[in-house]
């Protein structure tokens, strides 16, 4: 019984950390379009808009 319930506690926290995972992913994923964004506006001169 006990181990049952240690099983699915353990289901849940590895779930839990799935999604943030992904969420770190999505993070990341806007990180680096927002990267990219700035890169260019620098590339073009802008720099008053340069995320970076």
């Amino acid at each position: 019984m006990v181990g049952n319930v240690l099983e699915v506690v353990g289901n849940v926290a590895e779930a839990v950390g799935n999604v943030a995972e992904a969420v770190g992913n999505v993070a990341e994923a806007v990180g680096n379009v927002l990267e990219a964004v700035g890169n260019v506006l620098e590339a073009v001169g802008d720099d008053s808009w340069a995320i970076a």
